[in-house]
């Protein structure tokens, strides 16, 4: 029930979500969070990218999934 915005496989399996403003209500944050929980139990790292937050802090967080260093 999630569409990822990006899907990574190999060794480093991640889904990737860009949230936009729209995803500030609550009710669209709980049915995130369901979402995040169910791709975590199939094996997935769930990471998003909010509008407001430093981009760079996260691909640097996650550089095995965004080629930079380990």
């Amino acid at each position: 029930g999630t569409r990822p915005d990006f899907v990574y496989y190999g060794d480093y399996r991640a889904v990737i979500y860009i949230d936009g403003p729209h995803h500030d209500y609550p009710e669209r944050q709980r049915r995130d969070e369901q979402q995040a929980i169910c791709m975590e139990e199939l094996g997935y790292k769930v990471i998003r990218f909010r509008y407001p937050d430093e981009w760079d802090a996260i691909l640097e967080k996650y550089s095995p999934v965004f080629g930079g260093k380990s």
